[in-house]
Order: structure tokens, then C-alpha cells, then sequence
């Protein structure tokens, strides 16, 4: 006994060496990218790797490519922790990830992503079986620094590129396997969101009028979970631009979209199924000069619908409180938001200023009017009505009934109906 207590103990000892030296730290890198270059029929290289404690990988130089040979992932620096002894068992779980200097492509010119293979070798097999061998993600934590998301779909024609400066997560559970993802922390600072719609290579269905839209009436068939105890976002930019053959209004153009200097705080976030809830404090601002200095709310979002309670917003010149709500066929209806986006709203004190309407109908630049509103609102921006109003505009006009309006945002051109009491 006492020999093979002392035959055992020499080799973990030996093992370690072997490990901490450049001969075995590049030895074990060969049979890593050896073994997953053949599972997964690509490209795979790195440049050096460190191991510590045998359950820990700091990789230099990380690429991935795809089966056509362009990049899937590339990391100047990654690390990673994994199954305690994974070299001695045929099941992996990837328990923390670090990216540095980072850049991941996901593209596709046809229906089938490139990398569909790598994600369908990390995981679950479809018939419920155990896989013989591989390595499953199993996510407590993760860390980005200067990493760069690239989505282009030349098959729908929409393109999404997202960067991000530092990002700190810490989940519970967070796997490509199963139906539910619980997040307890997510932090992200300096995010840039840039989208890009253009014509797709999707054969366009004969029976097309060619003003078709594709309703998306579901985000999350699978009735998937996901839910984030706590979400900060600092410092973002969100841009969103269609091809259009003009140049974008110099107001809100729902086709040509920036905001910047966006600062999130949403807690107790839960996605389910294709409903979104969440508590929602946010700031930005936007190209056309419109200003968001405080954004709170209870949010419910879903694909035909965004729904806003106990609410409160603060912008340049003006305040809203209470309820407000949008409805649409899907969020493409944003891009027409003034004749394809139904609001409800109830208003409880709120104050506008004719400056902060004029970003959205800039016909009421000269207004120059600070408005006091009470009571409920139905329509579209072109065609809304008012029930129980009572408005107050400056120090001479006092309305009290229901009111309708047809035309805006042209106001020279908008046709007022009031009733009043």
C-alpha cells in the first residue's frame, strides 16, 4: 500500500510538471485543437496555453474558423475553466469564459447559418441521447474585454453588428442545452448596436405584391426562459438605419435611428415564452436632439405590443406619467411609426412642450407651447383621439371634452374635432 500511495503521488507530481512546462502545455494544445479540429471538420489553432490546477485554460491566440474558411471566433486572449481532471473524462462542462480582444462572425448567404455545425456539436443531441464525448456549456460566469459580435444575414438582407468595451456576467444556469437560463448579473459598458436592413437573397414568393411584410408572430416558439436578476448597461449606442434612397429627417426618422449616451438599469427582467417583463429605468439621447433624462417603468413587451405601467418620463422640455402602450403587427411597424403604430395612453398630470412634439411632427416648431394634459388617448399619430380631456395650454386656453385629430404630422393640414363640455 504504502508503495502505491508513493507511486500515485509521483505521478500527479510528475503530471503537474509535465503540464507546467512549454513541452507539455504545447503537447496538450496540439491534442486539444487535434481533437476538436476532427470533431467539428475545421480549422482550429492556438497559439500557446496555460494550464493551472487541471481545470483551467488561459489560451493566446485562439481562432476558429468555419467550413469555409473564413472566421468564426477569433481571441487574442481567452479563458476558459473547466470539468476538474478533463483530460481523464469524456464529458467536459465549460464553467467560465474570458474574451480579450475578441471578434465572433455568424453569417449565412442561404437559410443554413456556418456555424450551425459548432453549435450543434456543443449541444444536446435532438433524440435526448448523451453524447459519447465532448464538451457541454455549463456558464457561472463570464468576462469580455473589447470584443466585437458580427451578424450578417445576406439572406434575409439584415445586418447586426454589437461591440462591446467590458462585460461582467454571473449566471446560475446558462447552457446551450434545456429551456431555461437564469442570469443573476449582467454589467455592460460601452455596448454599440449597429443594424442594417437591405435587400436579401431570399427568393421573393411569386404570389408577392412586392410591399409584403413578414409578420414575426413569435420570438420564442420553444418557450424558452431566460431571466436576469439585475441588468446594467453604460454608456450605449443603438443605430438603426434601412435603405431608403433619401437622406434621413433631420426630426425622428423612424428609418434612420440613433441614440446615444444610453444608460440602462432594469431589474427582476423575465423572458418567457414570448413575453417580456421587466422594471426599466433608462436615459438617452437621440440624433434628431430629443432627449430621454429619465425613463421608469413597469415593461411588458411581446411581439405585437409594448406596454408601459406606472410610468414616468422625463425629456428635454417635457413630463408624462402613467400608462402608455403600443401595438403593432410586428416591430417592423416601427419604421412607419406615425401611421402603423396604435397607442393607448393615460395621461395624469403630464406636461409637453410643443418642442418636444415638434421632433416627431416638426410642423409644431413655431407652436412654442407648454401643455398641461389629463385623461385617455387612442389612435394613430395620424388619426388620435382623446377622451376626457382636459388641456391646458398656456395661460389663455382651457379645453375640457373629447377631441379627435386627422392629418398630423402636417398640422396646417390636420383636421381637429372637439366636443366639449
Amino acid at each position: 500500500m504504502k508503495w502505491l500511495l508513493l507511486s500515485l503521488l509521483f505521478i500527479i507530481v510528475a503530471a503537474y510538471i509535465f503540464i507546467q512546462t512549454p513541452f507539455g502545455q504545447n503537447w496538450i494544445a496540439r491534442q486539444v485543437t487535434k481533437r476538436l479540429s476532427r470533431d467539428l471538420q475545421t480549422k482550429i489553432s492556438i497559439q500557446h496555453v496555460d494550464f493551472s490546477l487541471f481545470n483551467k485554460m488561459h489560451l493566446h491566440g485562439l481562432l476558429i474558423a468555419d467550413r469555409k474558411g473564413d472566421t468564426l471566433l477569433y481571441a487574442g486572449d481567452a479563458r476558459v475553466r473547466i470539468t476538474d481532471w478533463f483530460f481523464f473524462k469524456k464529458h467536459v462542462e465549460l464553467k467560465y469564459i474570458g474574451l480579450e480582444d475578441a471578434i465572433i462572425k455568424f453569417q449565412r448567404t442561404d437559410s443554413v447559418w456556418r456555424q450551425q455545425f459548432f453549435l450543434d456539436y456543443f449541444s444536446a443531441s435532438s433524440t435526448g441521447k448523451k453524447k459519447k464525448a465532448g464538451i457541454q456549456f455549463n456558464l457561472k460566469k463570464a468576462e469580455l474585454k473589447n470584443v466585437a459580435f458580427i451578424k450578417k444575414d445576406g439572406w434575409l438582407g439584415q445586418d447586426m453588428s454589437v461591440y462591446v468595451d467590458t462585460l461582467h456576467m454571473d449566471a446560475d444556469k446558462l447552457s446551450l442545452s434545456g429551456n431555461k437560463f437564469l442570469i443573476n448579473s449582467l454589467l455592460i459598458k460601452d455596448p454599440v448596436v449597429v443594424l442594417k436592413n437591405y435587400p436579401g437573397l431570399k427568393p421573393r414568393d411569386p404570389a408577392s405584391t412586392g410591399n409584403d411584410k413578414t409578420i414575426v408572430s413569435a420570438w420564442n416558439k420553444g418557450q424558452t426562459v431566460f431571466q436576469i436578476g439585475e441588468l446594467k448597461i453604460i454608456n450605449g449606442t443603438f443605430k438603426t438605419d434601412k435603405q431608403t434612397s433619401r437622406q434621413p429627417f433631420a426630426w425622428f426618422d423612424g428609418k434612420h435611428i440613433l441614440f446615444t449616451d444610453i444608460n440602462v438599469n432594469m431589474g427582476n427582467s423575465n423572458f418567457t415564452g414570448d413575453t417580456l417583463l421587466a422594471k426599466l429605468n433608462l436615459t438617452a439621447k437621440e440624433r434628431s436632439g430629443l432627449e430621454i433624462k429619465n425613463f421608469i417603468a413597469d415593461v411588458k413587451m411581446t411581439p405585437k405590443e409594448m406596454e408601459f405601467n406606472n410610468l414616468e418620463i422625463k425629456t428635454n422640455n417635457s413630463t408624462i406619467r402613467n400608462y402608455f402602450r403600443m401595438s403593432y403587427d410586428d416591430l417592423s411597424s416601427m419604421d412607419d411609426y406615425i401611421s402603423d403604430v396604435n397607442m393607448q395612453a393615460n395621461f395624469d398630470d403630464a406636461e409637453i412642450n410643443s418642442d418636444d412634439i415638434a421632433f416627431f411632427a416638426p410642423g409644431m416648431k413655431s407652436w412654442k407651447k407648454k401643455i398641461n394634459l389629463k385623461g385617455k388617448v387612442r389612435g394613430t399619430v395620424d388619426a388620435i383621439a382623446g377622451r376626457d380631456m382636459i388641456i391646458r395650454a398656456g395661460n389663455n386656453t382651457l379645453l375640457d371634452g373629447d377631441i379627435s385629430m386627422t392629418g398630423l404630422p402636417d398640422i396646417y393640414q390636420t383636421f381637429i374635432d372637439f366636443k366639449a363640455n
